[in-house]
């Protein structure tokens, strides 16, 4: 159990009769670069649109800086893309996300958004369904 206080100026946490100033517990910068993979089907950045894992004729790999997209790649094949992947959006909970999920990626199912940009969209404002297991 642990308690919190002190003063404006001086918070201090209390576990188990330990007296610890906050300040010396580390803080973390919050990541600003998100990374979206989505399976699309063609190359067209404003005409395609999410399409199945099984028929889909390339990868669109989405960088987001600040909730901005700041860039956008086409692959053929995943295996192509040598960076960290955050996310997968697929078109339904039928899709095969196992691969992702065994990576760390975080699978994500858009139910009624088809472009780009209403993926990207609804995945800034969390209205993306998880994965259900």
């Amino acid at each position: 159990m642990f308690f919190l206080y002190g003063s404006k100026k001086n918070f201090y946490l209390k576990i188990k009769e330990c007296r610890i100033p906050i300040n010396k517990f580390k803080t973390y910068k919050k990541r600003e670069n998100m990374t979206i993979l989505i399976p699309v089907d063609s190359k067209n950045r404003h005409e395609c649109i999410i399409s199945s894992i099984e028929e889909n004729k390339a990868w669109a790999f989405i960088t987001l800086d600040e909730g901005k997209i700041a860039n956008i790649e086409f692959y053929d094949r995943r295996e192509d893309i040598t960076v960290w992947i955050d996310s997968v959006v697929v078109i339904n909970d039928l899709e095969y996300v196992w691969p992702f999920m065994d990576e760390g990626i975080i699978a994500l199912i858009a139910p009624s958004q088809k472009s780009i940009d209403e993926i990207v969209e609804a995945f800034l404002f969390k209205d993306l369904h998880d994965f259900s297991i």
